[in-house]
């Protein structure tokens, strides 16, 4: 019994480690069953969610995909970091989905200016 109880204390201790050294690398948490990010950042080109999308699972030093300097609202799980220049330079503003209560647009000084997005971890 007492071997089952460390061998499992190694394996939470490993989990948590792997998750640490992922969002240290700003990439986002992936569970240990294979599904879909937990955390993830999606970029729509129009107000209220609407209209074309993106959805981000890792840092991205420069948005590429059509959406740079594109988006207007967003759906944020997670904590991230959009900034208008390249390189999370310029203008920048975190976010996460308890500091956005509701609201889902983004404010004036990023509407269509988010070049990059930084992961900064879990909820």
């Amino acid at each position: 019994m007492p071997k089952c109880r460390l061998m499992l204390a190694a394996m939470l201790m490993l989990g948590v480690a792997t998750a640490t050294a992922a969002q240290a690398q700003g990439v986002a948490a992936v569970p240990p069953r294979g599904d879909a990010p937990v955390f993830y950042i999606k970029l729509y080109k129009f107000s209220h969610q609407k209209g074309e999308s993106i959805k981000l699972t890792k840092t991205e030093n420069a948005i590429s995909g059509g959406f740079d300097n594109k988006a207007r609202s967003i759906r944020v799980y997670g904590r991230w970091k959009l900034c208008d220049g390249v390189n999370f330079t310029g203008t920048c503003n975190a976010y996460s989905q308890h500091s956005m209560q509701g609201n889902q647009e983004l404010p004036a000084n990023l509407v269509k200016k988010v070049s990059s997005v930084k992961f900064l971890g879990g909820i």
